[in-house]
C-alpha cells in the first residue's frame, strides 16, 4: 500500500507540471454574437441571456480573452452588416477580422424540457406521504468560426441536466411539499454552458486544469467555483501519453493515461478539495 500511494503521488506530480502556463498576450480572443432560439418555449430574450452567461464564463478563463459585445455590433454597423448575416460563417468571420479577434462563436439553444413524475404513499386513512421529481434538460449548439479562413473550426453540442426532488404530507389529496423546482431551466443552462466552455478552454486555448496537492484520499485541484465547479461534480485526471499519428504521419491526438477520478466536495472560487 505505501508503494502505490507513492507512485499515485508521484503520477499526480506529472500531471500537475505537464502543461505550462500560457502567457497574459498569448490569451485567444474570441467574440460571442448573439445566441438563437431553436426551440419552442425560449424567447429571443432568453437566448441572449444564455450568450451572456457563455460570454461571463469563458472571460473567467486562463487562456481566453472576451470581446464585449457592444465593441462587436459597433463593428458590425461600421461594415454595415445585417442581423441576419451574423449566423454565417464568411460574414462572421469579417466581422471578426475587422474586430480584431481569432474566432467568433455563434450558438443556440437547440433543447430545454422539463418533466414530472411522483406518486403518494398511503399510510392510513386518508394521511399518507406524497414524493415527486422534477428533471430538466437543455442543449445548446455552438459553432466557433476561425476568421482568417471563415472555416469553422469547432462545432460542439452539450446537454446540461438539472433534478429536484420533494417529498411531503397529504391529507385528502392536498401536498403539503417540502421542496420546489423552482431553477431548473436555468440550472440545466448553467450545466450545458460550463460544459461547452470547458471544451472551448481546453480546444483553443490549450487550458489544462491540474491537481495542486494529494494527501491520502484527498485531492485539490485548481479548478473554482467561476470555473463551474460544484459539489459533487466529477474530474478525470490524466496526463497525456504516445501521439496518435493520421495517415500522413501528422499528430492528430495524444492517448491518455488515466490516473484517477476526483469528486468534488467543497468548493473554492480559485480551487476544490476533492475526494
Amino acid at each position: 500500500m505505501r508503494v502505490r500511494k507513492s507512485v499515485v503521488t508521484a503520477l499526480f506530480a506529472l500531471v500537475l507540471f505537464a502543461v505550462p502556463c500560457r502567457a497574459q498576450e498569448e490569451k485567444v480572443r474570441i467574440g460571442v454574437l448573439q445566441f438563437e432560439s431553436k426551440t419552442s418555449g425560449v424567447t429571443q430574450q432568453q437566448a441572449n441571456a444564455v450568450m451572456d452567461l457563455m460570454t461571463r464564463v469563458l472571460a473567467s478563463s486562463r487562456s481566453i480573452s472576451v470581446i464585449e459585445r457592444d465593441q462587436l455590433d459597433k463593428v458590425g454597423q461600421e461594415i454595415r452588416l445585417g442581423q441576419s448575416g451574423l449566423v454565417d460563417a464568411s460574414t462572421a468571420a469579417e466581422l471578426g477580422r475587422v474586430a480584431g479577434v481569432q474566432y467568433i462563436l455563434l450558438g443556440a439553444v437547440t433543447e430545454l424540457n422539463k418533466k414530472a413524475s411522483g406518486g403518494a404513499i398511503p399510510l392510513f386513512g386518508s394521511i399518507g406521504i406524497a414524493t415527486g421529481s422534477e428533471e430538466a434538460q437543455a442543449t445548446i449548439d455552438v459553432r466557433i468560426v476561425d476568421t482568417s479562413t471563415a472555416e469553422v473550426r469547432l462545432a460542439l453540442s452539450e446537454t446540461g441536466y438539472s433534478s429536484n426532488e420533494t417529498s411531503g404530507l397529504y391529507v385528502g389529496g392536498a401536498v403539503l411539499a417540502e421542496g420546489t423546482f423552482d431553477g431548473l431551466e436555468s440550472r440545466a443552462i448553467s450545466d450545458s454552458v460550463t460544459r461547452l466552455a470547458a471544451r472551448i478552454r481546453g480546444t483553443l486555448g490549450g487550458e489544462t486544469s491540474h491537481v495542486l496537492s494529494v494527501a491520502d484520499k484527498e485531492a485539490t485541484i485548481d479548478i473554482g467555483s467561476s470555473m463551474g465547479a460544484k459539489e459533487g461534480a466529477l474530474y478525470l485526471v490524466y496526463a497525456d501519453g504516445k501521439a496518435i499519428q493520421g495517415m500522413g504521419r501528422e499528430v492528430i491526438g495524444y492517448e491518455k493515461l488515466v490516473f484517477a477520478v476526483l469528486k468534488v466536495r467543497e468548493v473554492a472560487p480559485a480551487y476544490s478539495h476533492c475526494t
